[in-house]
């Protein structure tokens, strides 16, 4: 027994099939010789139940019941008929009709005893009991061996017509299954299929697959060009092709863009399409078989890929590059360094004392410098290692509760002394309570960044503002600056790795970037419960924001923040700090 569940919505349909053996090949000893088996299978096969009678003369019994009672009311009647009118002499007329009927109603065996019980009656009524035999019998009794003869080859014959009548009846119930089990297979296989004649190229046969992979569109009775006239043409040039050369023809990776009604956006998907021409009995293209295999995804799935390997080439492009300004530029003043040391050591008396000043501050600011572009680059590297433990999840994080404010007013004073000449303003609210439980560096980072970005993506007269406020049961921190903005579809893809918004340049600072900045701050804030945006219009400005759950600490406004986790009181900020 084979158990088989079939999912459908909500409802589980289970079937069971149950497996027979097959029957044994050995000769079975029991069912005695040849002969006796022969017999057995025309008795078993000699009797049958028509379809075509009702329902209650279909059984066996009541045909072998018919078998017997017609013929004795027939040749009762002739008796009665025969007494009555003397010039009735075709008696075995009607019996042989009778035959007739039975075997081909009921078969071979209810005809055959028709025709035994009839004859056996009619030679009773033709020669009475120990009567001499006249010439007048003798036709009678040449008659009823005729009826006799007659009716068993009637019988048999009657047999094979209707036996081939039930085997063409077979046949052709079983070719109705084949092929319904054929359009059964077609409309339930699990790819587009189609059929189209080979005149005017209408569908004939369109399983729901192949509607779904259409949108609907292909129907039964529509050509190509009714259907999908969008595409019909390249569609016909194949279906001509197979038609003149009776070959298949196949597209691969066949782009299509579906016309789902007006007001609404193509659907594109790709699919590798065969055309297979179908034979008639005679050798002619009657018909074509097309094939299409949805590769939708596969395709999309590809796309993906090399748009990911060409990322990943534009970022080793983008590495190589960004890693290379600041070795450069390092390299470059070391070598300067390195030849007014040599000059120095080469030649000791060549410089004056009152130059030595002078000559160790030039050493001193090549080497500062030097500083600078190896910081820069620690700080790309940095971001290259904090973007991985971004993907691997494994970005370590020390979350304490401490007040943010101060932290800010420190990444405000650090961003005034690397851009002297810039406006910072902070504008935060009188609250009390902006506690917030996170890791403070990263915190910071993320403050330090959109602080660098606005200040290198304005101009140098334009000021940077710092809004810092609390919302409800969030402290809220945005950072405004006087840019060039963001596009819409900018500021969807401004989080993403390694995305640097075309159109966009450097106005003042250091122009390297890989494009990590912002997708590490989105990684940092979300990891501690926040959430972070930006709002921008082009021309305008943007402001990057971010926000962070504050912590309840239940204490009241004059309480000192050292009462919260020992740390530290902090002065009271100004609510405006201009650089």
């Amino acid at each position: 027994m084979i158990t088989s569940r079939k999912r459908d919505g909500t409802s589980t349909h289970i079937q069971q099939y149950t497996i027979f053996p097959a029957p044994s090949q050995e000769p079975d000893h029991k069912t005695g010789n040849p002969f006796q088996r022969r017999i057995q299978s025309f008795l078993g096969t000699s009797s049958f139940s028509p379809e075509f009678l009702p329902s209650i003369l279909r059984c066996r019994g009541i045909g072998y019941i018919i078998a017997i009672m017609l013929p004795l009311i027939t040749l009762f009647f002739e008796y009665i008929l025969k007494d009555i009118s003397p010039y009735f002499t075709f008696a075995s007329a009607p019996i042989m009709l009778i035959i007739v009927v039975v075997s081909l109603c009921w078969g071979a065996i209810p005809g055959l005893i028709s025709t035994i019980i009839s004859t056996i009656i009619l030679v009773a009524m033709v020669l009475p009991a120990y009567a001499p035999t006249t010439l007048d019998h003798d036709a009678y009794l040449y008659s009823t061996t005729m009826l006799g003869l007659t009716g068993i080859g009637l019988c048999l014959l009657s047999t094979r017509l209707q036996h081939a009548r039930l085997q063409a009846l077979q046949a052709q119930k079983e070719g109705e299954n084949a092929r319904a089990n054929l359009f059964r297979v077609l409309m339930q296989a699990p790819i587009p299929i189609s059929v189209v004649d080979g005149k005017e190229f209408r569908f004939v046969l369109v399983n729901p697959y192949a509607q779904c992979f259409t949108s609907g569109r292909a129907q039964l009775g529509q050509t190509i060009y009714e259907s999908v006239p969008e595409f019909a043409e390249q569609i016909t040039y194949m279906l001509k092709r197979v038609q003149e050369t009776g070959i298949e023809q196949s597209i691969s990776e066949k782009r299509i863009l579906l016309n789902c009604g007006q007001g609404e956006a193509p659907i594109e998907k790709f699919a590798n399409v065969v055309h297979q021409p179908m034979f008639s009995a005679n050798g002619e293209i009657d018909g074509i078989i097309i094939i299409a295999t949805d590769v939708t995804k596969q395709v999309q799935d590809r796309q993906k890929i090399e748009g990911l390997l060409s990322e990943l080439d534009n970022c080793v492009s983008v590495v190589a590059h960004e890693l290379r300004t600041p070795i450069t530029a390092a390299k470059t003043s070391t070598q300067l360094s390195q030849r007014r040391m040599r000059r120095i050591l080469d030649i000791p008396h060549s410089i004056e004392p009152e130059d030595w000043t002078k000559v160790l501050a030039s050493i001193m600011k090549n080497l500062e410098r030097t500083g600078q572009q190896l910081e820069m680059q620690n700080r790309l590297v940095h971001d290259l290692l904090d973007a991985s433990r971004v993907r691997a999840d494994s970005l370590a994080l020390q979350p304490k509760r401490y007040d943010l404010l101060p932290d800010i007013t420190e990444s405000i004073e650090v961003q005034r002394s690397l851009n002297p000449g810039r406006v910072i303003n902070l504008n935060h609210s009188q609250a009390t309570n902006m506690v917030i439980e996170a890791d403070p560096d990263r915190v910071q980072q993320v403050v330090i960044n959109y602080l660098t970005n606005a200040l290198k993506y304005s101009d140098l007269e334009k000021p940077v503002n710092i809004e810092v406020s609390t919302r409800e049961h969030e402290i809220y921190v945005a950072v405004h600056d006087k840019g060039p903005g963001l596009k819409p579809e900018q500021q969807q893809r401004v989080w993403e790795r390694f995305y640097r918004a075309p159109g966009i340049h450097v106005l003042s600072g250091s122009g390297m970037s890989l494009g990590l900045g912002l997708f590490i701050c989105r990684s940092i804030i979300e990891r501690q419960g926040g959430r972070v945006g930006v709002e921008s219009t082009p021309g305008h400005g943007s402001s990057f924001w971010f926000t962070l759950p504050l912590v309840d600490i239940g204490i009241g406004p004059s309480a000192p923040l050292s009462h919260v986790d020992g740390s530290e009181e902090r002065s009271k900020t100004h609510a405006l700090i201009t650089s």
